[in-house]
């Protein structure tokens, strides 16, 4: 490029002025190169690197942890003594602990339902249960996010000696009973573990009322009495004009509201069927 200019020029210039242009265009080109070369070699920052940072893992839904729960249960079912299956009656889950405060209040509802599911599962496919179903959600720092780890147990001797027990001779001893106040139907004994209230007709307790949510509320039995708890209905569950917020024990004599217009009055003395 250089040799095709020097010709243009040297009519025009003299000899030393041609020489003095032609060695400020080598420097140039000279410059550039070496310029070049050292953006090239020169590493990028921070800022301009193309790597993307992994995706932090979320915490695992409600739902979703209640159906690998679920799963994880059904897989750990054992022949039992007469050949049918026979399903775990203790559950432990462990979580992370940050998917633990995640959960915050629906960590009590998540473990109602799996219990709840339990006993579903079994009257289903025809299972048994060796104990009373017990689910535990439990943190461990060394766990991540999305990866519960559940653990079982058929029980302890003495819960499987309680099931099938008689009871008292003469039936002294009979289940707690939901009256239906308004609108008024037959008392509704509590014979099992679980009863599922809400609008469907598979619920336990059907309230064909346009207040009443599907998943409305639920009773179950624990050890030291029986628990009401609301399923996040939209009008509300109500115990004796408190709204319901988390698992409440139940006494003698509670009265139940589901929205404004359904009420149930839990009661643990003998009642006939009216």
């Amino acid at each position: 490029m250089i040799l095709s200019i020097l010709p243009c020029c040297q009519t025009a210039l003299p000899g030393s002025s041609i020489i003095a242009i032609g060695f400020a265009l080598w420097a140039c080109l000279v410059g550039l190169g070496t310029a070049s070369i050292a953006l090239a070699g020169r590493p990028r920052s921070p800022s301009h690197c193309s790597a993307r940072r992994p995706p932090r893992p979320r915490p695992i839904s409600p739902r979703r942890l209640e159906r690998r729960i679920l799963r994880a249960v059904v897989r750990r079912a054992v022949l039992d003594a007469r050949g049918g299956r026979l399903l775990p009656g203790q559950v432990e889950v462990v979580l992370a602990p940050a998917e633990l405060d995640a959960l915050g209040p629906l960590a009590d509802l998540v473990a109602e339902n799996v219990a709840h599911g339990m006993v579903t599962l079994a009257r289903r496919r025809g299972y048994r249960l060796a104990a009373e179903p017990v689910v535990r959600l439990i943190p461990l720092a060394t766990r991540s996010c999305g990866r519960p780890l559940v653990l079982t147990g058929l029980g302890g001797p003495a819960d499987l000696r309680a099931i099938g027990r008689p009871g008292p001779p003469g039936g002294a001893q009979r289940p707690p009973v939901l009256r239906r106040l308004e609108p008024p139907g037959r008392p509704l004994f509590l014979r099992d573990d679980h009863l599922r209230v809400g609008r469907p007709a598979e619920c336990d307790l059907t309230v064909p009322e346009a207040a009443v949510s599907r998943r409305h509320a639920s009773l179950h039995r624990r050890a030291d009495g029986w628990y009401l708890l609301d399923h996040g209905s939209t009008n509300g569950t109500f115990l004796n004009g408190s709204r319901v917020a988390g698992p409440v024990r139940l006494t003698d004599g509670d009265e139940i509201r589901l929205g404004r217009r359904v009420r149930l009055r839990f009661e643990l003395s003998p009642l006939r069927a009216a």
